[in-house]
């Protein structure tokens, strides 16, 4: 008894569908990592800046990094670090 397939190549043909399923998941890394990076930079300057409340709210936005630009760009560069005298 031989088993059907069994010790043949099995031939797969490439469809539609691969190249696009490859390329969904190549646009979701790089919103992923669009958004921590965001997030990385906008935590360091809350944190450096002792910005507690600025912080909960990083941690619980969501996604895509347009809250952490709007800290990173707006509100810490008018706010001086710690230990910086304002002239």
């Amino acid at each position: 008894m031989r088993l059907r397939g069994v010790g043949r190549a099995r031939r797969t043909q490439v469809s539609v569908e691969q190249p696009r399923l490859m390329m969904a998941w190549v646009i979701v890394l790089l919103v992923v990592v669009w958004s921590y990076m965001w997030k990385c930079i906008a935590f360091w300057k809350a944190a450096r800046r002792d910005h507690i409340g600025w912080y909960v709210v990083l941690a619980m936005a969501p996604p895509f990094g347009l809250i952490e630009m709007i800290y990173v760009f707006w509100v810490a560069p008018r706010v001086p670090e710690l230990g910086e005298t304002v002239m």
